[in-house]
């Protein structure tokens, strides 16, 4: 039986903006007498935490920066860590991204490069990424940001190597291929993907954008692409209005609507800290 999560009342409609050293929040209230919070004491790690999920059986998946993967069910948590003695462990417990996919698939990227959570077996496997650059090449492909297109592949943003496309289906890994994706030291940080297909990616580089054909291309502030958002971006975030969310390095953060009919691009001077997530309440 699939353990059932509390049930939290839906919040009103906000951005919510997390910084590096504080938080800040519009909020259509400001009282929460209704809501309750309560500590986890379970939870053993002190590393940060670097990306939470939740899939369709109700599990919430932690990952941390240096204390593996957890499990969580509402009620107890379940700890997943790299054991290099152990056959089918999580290849490392330096997590960057977790990603559920449309059938349910969990992955998780780490500093390691790809795995794929094995449900029936409660394993893991590593989806080899190496070989694309050289057979047999040995050094870690670190995993920063994990999607899927409108095929069902994967798409993989990374630390310095460039963009991935994993074929599910085939088990085939591709390097897409785009002056922009083979800059020096291009750092993929995030992804999202609005409802055309369209997958946006936050680099040092500044913003990208993936069309459903897998065009890669440089997301500008303009529909007359005179002036690109060339600065570095640290998170992003697709609202229900289809306005696309820019966390930035030290910018602040963006608001942008890329419909050729109605261009729309306006930045918000919140702070000149990093801009690390930014969400919307459902």
């Amino acid at each position: 039986m699939t353990p059932t999560l509390p049930m939290f009342s839906k919040l009103p409609y906000y951005i919510l903006i997390v910084f590096t050293l504080f938080s800040y929040a519009v909020f259509s209230q400001d009282k929460f007498e209704n809501y309750q919070f309560q500590s986890i004491q379970e939870a053993r790690s002190q590393r940060a935490i670097s990306s939470i999920n939740q899939d369709e059986n109700g599990f919430i998946w932690v990952g941390t920066n240096g204390a593996g993967l957890y499990r969580y069910d509402g009620v107890h948590y379940f700890a997943y860590e790299y054991n290099a003695k152990v056959a089918g462990t999580i290849n490392s417990n330096v997590i960057y991204a977790t990603y559920i996919d449309r059938k349910n698939n969990l992955w998780i990227g780490t500093d390691e490069g790809l795995c794929m959570y094995n449900r029936d077996l409660d394993n893991f496997t590593k989806i080899n990424i190496q070989d694309v650059i050289a057979k047999g090449y040995d050094e870690p492909i670190s995993v920063k940001t994990i999607n899927e297109d409108n095929h069902g592949n994967l798409i993989l943003g990374t630390y310095g190597f460039g963009v991935f496309k994993f074929n599910i289906k085939a088990l085939k890994v591709t390097l897409m291929q785009s002056p922009l994706l083979q800059r020096s030291n291009l750092q993929v940080n995030y992804s999202a993907k609005n409802k055309q297909g369209t997958i946006f990616l936050a680099t040092g580089y500044g913003l990208l954008s993936i069309d459903s054909n897998g065009t890669v291309s440089q997301v500008y502030k303009d529909k007359f692409k005179k002036e690109p958002i060339d600065f570095e971006i640290e998170t992003l975030a697709v609202d229900s209005f289809g306005f696309l969310w820019v966390g930035t390095t030290n910018q602040g953060l963006l608001r942008i609507k890329t419909d050729a009919d109605n261009y729309q691009y306006e930045m918000f001077p919140v702070t000149k800290n990093k801009v690390l997530a930014v969400l919307q309440s459902k």
